[in-house]
């Protein structure tokens, strides 16, 4: 009886110190289930596009002065849907568009800064979005007298010398979502140019979707390469093993010049070609034979002992 009371007294404990943990960690799990949740949607249509029209300041020649006067011109509104999916309110909420990619060559425009976009129908940022609700976040308009350029949808007043137009053509669009009290979400864009102003289409983009031609021949080619050199240190791990391991008798008649040299180099060759499948089909197999014979396999070099 006195094991058996032992035995009742270790699981009364073990299960209390259970309770106390899940009791301490009530609140954060309370919190992580109550907190807010962004979500995106976006199409290229109303009410996601839309076709406004916008005062415009131009300058006009009356007798010999340019005086400024207001008209309205056709602008297109691109614009992504933020929804609140979670069950609490999401507090000070921002869009940033963070960087701009050249779509052809993947490079990153020097000329312009992180930039907080702005927020369609309030004048006041950043916004709180209720739970189940949903605000619109403006990305880039165009105009139909300005073939040209993309008008970032920014609050920036004042661009620190940062290109806010920048030229039209395809790019790729970084932008990140933030709040007091939510994850940050990131979200990547096509920008897919036209030479119709309202014709422009955003479409979501995934680093591996788009690539140019330069940039996938540069990887075709660190590929071949790779392979190449992890081709090459199989065969050298392969003329080791035949020749030391394997059939060193098959060696030593080579070296009395009594043996076929196009016929070892052959199976010497096919041997690391075995090896390099290996490797390829198990890459920890290739790491434990690399280790084992002081190479690595990325740069192709033995490893340095200092």
């Amino acid at each position: 009886m006195s094991e058996l009371s032992e035995w009742f007294t270790a699981i009364g404990t073990i299960a209390t110190a259970i309770v106390a943990m899940v009791v301490a960690f009530i609140p954060s799990i309370r919190r992580w289930y109550n907190k807010p949740r962004f979500t995106i949607e976006f199409r290229n249509k109303e009410p996601f596009c839309r076709i406004t029209k916008m005062p415009k300041t131009i300058y006009v020649d009356q007798g010999g002065a340019k005086v400024p006067m207001t008209v309205l011109t056709d602008a297109y509104w691109i614009r992504i849907k933020v929804l609140n999916v979670g069950r609490s309110v999401a507090k000070n909420c921002e869009g940033k568009l963070v960087r701009i990619l050249d779509a052809k060559t993947m490079e990153e425009r020097k000329d312009f800064d992180p930039v907080v976009l702005h927020w369609v129908g309030t004048t006041h940022h950043p916004i709180d979005i209720n739970k189940a609700e949903y605000e619109y976040l403006d990305v880039l308009v165009t105009e139909k007298d300005e073939p040209k350029k993309f008008f970032i949808a920014c609050e920036e007043k004042e661009p620190r010398g940062i290109n806010l137009t920048p030229e039209r053509k395809d790019y790729i669009l970084h932008i990140v979502l933030y709040g007091e009290n939510i994850e940050p979400l990131p979200k990547s864009f096509y920008l897919k140019n036209h030479k119709t102003y309202d014709k422009i289409e955003l479409s979501s983009f995934e680093e591996t979707e788009v690539e140019s031609v330069e940039s996938q021949r540069t990887r075709a080619k660190q590929m071949i390469l790779k392979g190449l050199t992890t081709y090459l240190i199989c065969v050298l791990i392969s003329a080791i093993l035949y020749m030391f391991v394997v059939i060193e008798n098959a060696y030593q008649n080579l070296l009395k010049e009594n043996a076929d040299k196009y016929i070892l180099t052959v199976w010497i060759l096919l041997f690391g070609l075995v090896i390099f499948l290996l490797v390829k089909i198990s890459p920890p197999f290739g790491k434990l034979l690399f280790r084992m014979f002081g190479v690595d396999e990325d740069k192709g070099e033995p490893k340095s002992n200092n």
